[in-house]
């Protein structure tokens, strides 16, 4: 905002300071003090008689009057008198314009400062101090003259003063920050008591609320000046602010002032007094008797209640989500910030009942409770603020800062002396936003310390242990959901965000849906039962709020912090509580007694150990995972074995929650996923400390895990690797926690040893992915030789089981280990060599049940290495044959389900493929072992990068002709190697259908002639020993055995082609069964049983040839039929085919879904 017209407004509508710096008196008292000072001075403090700046003649005298203490006196003497002496109208414009208050770190009383009052310590700050009304002036280090606080004169009281400066300062910046505009003046850091560092306290300003004015080229390149512009906190003007009034034409201009404000010093309440007959009574009350409350307690006048029209609604409404524990930004509700929250009526009514109630005895005390960051401040102020519209009763506002008791006595007296007596306030509402953590007590007490006042109290709770409690008919509780309620609360959000940037609002819609889709998909999954009691849609207040607005992470983070370490409080006291109780039933109690031997004080062994539960607890939960119960408590067992008061304690804590699941674990987690990770956040000042923090907190629970408990979703050992993982190169962020890869993987295996496969696995894809060493150094290499020899035995302990999964893991984390031990550039070594023999082995045998993204990416990363420094010819052609299946194997496959970095490594392969074209010698001489190898290759390279898994275009229809014609040629050989011979099947269905294998509803239209070669294949592929198992071949088998009518032959094959559902989808209908001339094959049906499940029905084939056939349907395969019911019969079925079996439909309506056309 650089036009001055905007920043006057400004500074008249919202707290505004003026800060003068010492460069504001231009000179002017310095010359001043140089011409009234004797010769015996100035020649001291004025040397060569020349004009220095302040600050440094400020420094200059302190060095005086250190070397000469009898003058001090007179000194200070002349200094005063020269402030008489000086001839300057500046301030008579400045102080025209409204201020709240006027900060100086000059300690002189320049023209017109003497008509602020004067503000020099912290008895001085009144509940008035930001008064517009009456207004003062701070002086930050002293004032001279002033008995008490004289400005420093020796270096010692520079001291003091500097130390009792950032009091003011804070307490200024602080509120500010809030609501309000700070305006710098005459102010340069290279000579200012007021320094670069205090400018620090800006960086959490709201943007456009600073404005230094006299700015020069010099200072605008001060790091902490660039920050904040950069930020749009501060805005810079080159003139001072005299001068850039004088420029707009204010020199000649009156500022409005309101005389009546300067004449009456107080604030005016419209209430329904007893005094007065009139419906609403205008009362007043003295800042005289304000100023004698703590800065913490406010009377709410009638100001809150006008709408202060904000030139920047963004800026302001950041500041009113911004008052975390303190005086709301009341123009905020009167502007339309507050978005209504659906219990609003009902604390209204719950305070009005009470206000009602002629017994003041009987008055119960109102409380909303609810979790940190659930908008209870807000929805206080807002009851505030609604009660204040009724114009009935007064309304006292307290923020968590009021000390209990000692302030009972002053509201006391200014309720009963000046609230009651002299207003005539039939009752007063005191909203007390302390937010108490199981100590509710206080309230009670201010209750009954109030009770002869008549007031009504309502307080702010934390919820413990997630229950409402009545304490015995004391409390009315109103409890605050943390989860926006979608037709209500999120529609009022909705509008308020429209209202102040349509960009808020845009923001809001895509949160919403990216939250509402994560959860339903949550909702529909497997462990629901855990979604609903961890990862719900609460706290949407917080979560959607941490989302918006970025300038809210800090507060946030505190606001989680401030309840988690009441819950730790409360933790720690139960401890202290319960090892005093164990203390004095101890057999030697009576003996220590006599002796006075008192109980140890271990509080703060307490407060570690605490610490240390709470950010297990916390770091898996920001991951979204829980942690078994036990693993706590071998923590904890160590400061009070005790599993039920384990239990209990556990129970209480807000911000923790244990479920007992259906296994009969016990499971801890935090209460939300953000509030752990704000948790975590809020403890340390850096990055690189959060890093350590999370890291110390893994290896604390590893330490607590026993490997043993591996059976179960629920297990420990599952649990804590799960979490590992979320720290290692597989986790959200792979590289994260690298430097720390491993010291994780030396604890996994300390407290493991041979114990759990899965955290061997674990521990030594850490250390692989850390080694960044040279693995033939033996100095070097030892960390990563022990992970290899830790896989080896744990790959020997399965023997001949080698259809189990975690085996197959195992021979792939070895072989990727193993790996590192080949070269990537020279020539390969006989050693080397041997190494690869090896991997190939694992990894052949890991292939032969299931090929994955690991076992695949392994086997191309090792066969490139190798084959980039193989130099035998053979070995190469060989090598690259193998990688070139592996990616016949990996297109033959969902993509998908191999990742994106897989890419690279087939373009690769494929890349080499095409180089060997010249080499038909090779071919030759493999041709005549009865290799395939060449043929393969060939025929690959062909294809180039086509991939049979995509309908083909006309020009990769004709390199499939080729291929095929390179198989076919050489088909003596093909039919006995099960790669080559796969390759051909594919390519050959391609070449009959048009269409790739597993296209969806692919209507297959062959000659006789060609089902028999195709099933030929198939049949030759199948019953070679050396086939893996694919569902192609089956698929294909599965089709013609039911068209020919082979119907034994069908049932077996479709029960093996069930076993590819995790690979494909199973109930797709993947091929239509058609006659040569691609007309559906049609036959009539009988529905022989019905179903409610989804609507999915059963028929038989009136056909005999298809006897002992069971197909199935869907009620929308048939929707021109009204009425499905057993016995039903529909003629003219048409016969599609998934992984089960046979599926049937109406001729129509398989149009329809396959888009109409035939």
């Amino acid at each position: 905002m650089k036009d001055i017209h905007d920043l006057i407004i400004k500074i008249n509508t919202e707290t505004s300071i003026l800060v003068l710096g010492q460069e504001y008196e231009a000179g002017n008292y310095v010359t001043a003090l140089k011409n009234i000072l004797p010769d015996s001075q100035r020649k001291n403090i004025f040397p060569n008689g020349e004009v220095k700046k302040y600050s440094e003649v400020i420094d200059t005298i302190i060095d005086y009057c250190e070397d000469e203490i009898d003058q001090k006196e007179e000194l200070l003497k002349n200094i005063i008198k020269a402030e008489k002496s000086i001839d300057d109208n500046r301030f008579s414009l400045l102080k025209s314009m409204g201020w709240c208050g006027v900060v100086t770190s000059l300690m002189n009383q320049l023209p017109g400062f003497l008509e602020f009052r004067s503000v020099l310590n912290r008895l001085d700050v009144k509940n008035d101090y930001f008064s517009r009304r009456n207004p003062c002036i701070t002086y930050l280090f002293g004032k001279a003259g002033s008995e008490k606080y004289n400005m420093p004169m020796t270096f010692e009281e520079k001291m003091l003063v500097q130390a009792s400066k950032n009091e003011f300062w804070n307490r200024i910046t602080t509120r500010l920050k809030m609501s309000g505009v700070l305006v710098i003046d005459g102010w340069n850091p290279f000579f200012d008591w007021l320094t670069l560092d205090d400018l620090n306290s800006l960086i959490s300003f709201p943007k456009n609320s600073v404005y230094i004015f006299g700015v020069s080229d010099e200072m605008k390149k001060i790091r902490q000046i660039e920050k904040l512009v950069s930020k749009n906190i501060v805005v810079l003007y080159e003139k001072s602010l005299y001068d850039s009034l004088c420029e707009a034409g204010y020199n000649n201009f009156e500022f409005e002032t309101n005389d009546e404000y300067l004449d009456d010093e107080g604030v005016d309440i419209t209430i329904e007094s007893v005094f007065d007959k009139a419906e609403y009574s205008i009362e007043h009350l003295s800042y005289q008797i304000i100023n004698q409350l703590d800065p913490s307690i406010s009377v709410l006048d009638n100001t809150i209640l006008d709408n202060p029209n904000y030139i920047d609604r963004e800026e302001y409404f950041l500041r009113f989500l911004s008052t975390e524990n303190g005086i709301p930004l009341w123009g905020g509700y009167a502007s339309g910030f507050y978005f209504s929250r659906d219990i609003d009526d009902e604390l209204l009514e719950k305070v009005e009942k009470q206000l009602k109630n002629i017994d003041p005895a009987k008055n119960k005390v109102v409380i909303l409770e609810g979790n940190n960051s659930s908008g209870k401040s807000a929805t206080l102020g807002y009851l505030a603020y609604r009660i204040r519209c009724m114009k009935k009763y007064p309304v006292i506002y307290i923020t968590s800062s009021m000390k209990e008791k000692e302030q009972y006595d002053d509201l006391e007296r200014l309720i009963k002396n000046h609230i009651n007596a002299k207003m005539g306030a039939r009752k007063t509402v005191i909203i007390w936003d302390k937010n108490t953590y199981g100590k509710d007590e206080v309230y009670e007490n201010m209750r009954k310390n109030l009770e002869e006042c008549n007031v009504v109290i309502v307080g702010s709770r934390y919820i413990v242990d997630d229950k409402s409690v009545e304490s015995n008919g004391k409390f009315q509780i109103v409890t605050l959901d943390d989860y926006l309620h979608e037709e209500t609360e999120l529609n009022f959000l909705h509008k308020t965000l429209q209202s102040i940037s349509q960009k808020y609002a845009d923001n809001f819609d895509m949160i919403i849906k990216k939250i509402s889709n994560v959860s339903n998909e949550v909702r529909d999954s497997y462990n629901k039962y855990r979604f609903d009691s961890f990862a719900d849609k609460g706290n949407w207040f917080l979560l959607i709020f941490n989302r918006l607005f970025e300038e809210l992470h800090d507060i946030q983070k505190r606001s989680v912090g401030s309840e988690s370490n009441l819950a730790k409080k409360s933790f720690v006291q139960y401890l202290n509580d319960y090892s005093g109780e164990m203390y004095t039933q101890e057999t030697f109690f009576k003996m220590y007694d006599i002796l006075g031997v008192s109980k140890p004080d271990n509080t703060d062994s307490y407060k570690d150990s605490v610490s240390k539960i709470f950010n297990m607890i916390a770091v898996a939960g920001k991951y979204g995972l829980e942690l078994p119960a036990m693993i706590v408590f071998r923590t904890y067992e160590n400061l009070v074995g005790n599993w039920q008061n384990f239990i209990q304690n556990i129970k209480q804590s807000s911000v923790m929650r244990m479920d007992l699941h259906e296994d009969g674990v016990m499971m801890i987690h935090f209460r939300r996923v953000l509030e752990a990770s704000l948790f975590l956040e809020q403890q340390v000042d850096s990055y690189e400390d959060l890093l350590e923090l999370e890291v110390d907190s893994l290896l604390t629970i590893i330490r607590n895990t026993n490997f043993y408990d591996m059976d179960g979703v629920d297990s420990e050992a599952l649990q804590v690797v799960n979490l590992i993982r979320k720290f290692g190169p597989n986790g959200p962020e792979p590289t994260k926690y690298k430097k720390y890869f491993y010291k994780i993987a030396e604890i996994i295996n300390e407290v493991n040893g041979e114990i759990n496969d899965e955290a061997i696995l674990v521990a030594s894809h850490m250390v692989r992915e850390a080694f960044e060493g040279d693995s033939k150094n033996s100095n070097e290499n030892k960390i990563l030789l022990d992970a290899r020899n830790r896989l080896r035995k744990a790959i020997n302990q399965y023997g001949n089981r080698t259809k189990s999964q975690q085996l197959i893991r195992l021979k792939v984390e070895l072989s990727a280990n193993l790996l590192k031990s080949i070269s990537s550039d020279g020539c390969i070594t006989t050693k080397e060599r041997n190494v690869f023999e090896e991997i190939e082995s694992y990894l052949e045998s890991a292939m032969e049940e299931n090929i994955t993204r690991f076992s695949a990416g392994v086997f191309l990363d090792a066969g490139l290495r190798v084959y980039n420094i193989e130099n035998n010819s053979r070995n190469k052609a060989k090598i690259l044959s193998r990688m070139l299946q592996i990616v016949d194997d990996i297109n033959d496959m969902k993509f998908s389900a191999f990742g994106e970095n897989i890419h690279g490594k087939i373009l690769t392969v494929l890349s080499y493929a095409k180089k060997y074209d010249e080499i038909e010698d090779e071919n030759k001489r493999l041709l005549e072992e009865g290799s395939d190898v060449g043929i393969y290759r060939k025929a690959m390279t062909i294809l180039n990068d086509y991939s049979p898994i995509n309908t083909p275009n006309e020009n990769e229809r004709i390199r499939i002709s080729s291929a095929i014609k390179v198989l076919e040629e050489n088909f003596q050989i093909v039919k006995n190697k099960p790669r080559s011979l796969y390759l051909y099947i594919r390519l050959l269905w391609i070449q009959l259908t048009g269409k790739a294998p597993f296209t969806e509803k692919q209507f297959v239209a062959l000659s006789e002639e060609n089902w028999q070669k195709i099933s030929y294949l198939c049949e030759c592929y199948i019953n070679n020993e050396e086939s893996r198992k694919r569902p192609l071949p089956f698929f294909i088998m599965e089709m013609d055995m039911f068209r020919t009518g082979n119907i034994k032959a069908f049932k077996e094959i479709t029960g093996i082609t069930r076993e590819f559902r995790n690979s494909f989808s199973a109930y797709i209908t993947y091929a239509v069964l058609c006659d040569e001339n691609s007309n559906p094959v049609k036959e009539d049906i009988q529905v022989k049983r019905s179903s409610n499940r989804r609507s999915i029905f059963s028929a038989t084939f009136n056909n005999l040839k298809y006897e002992g056939v069971e197909a199935h349907f869907k009620d929308s395969n048939f929707k021109d039929i009204i009425d499905i019911y057993d016995g039903k019969k529909i003629k003219s079925a048409l016969i599609g085919f998934n992984l089960y079996g046979v599926v049937v439909y109406g001729e129509n309506d398989l149009y329809g879904q396959i888009g109409g056309k035939k």
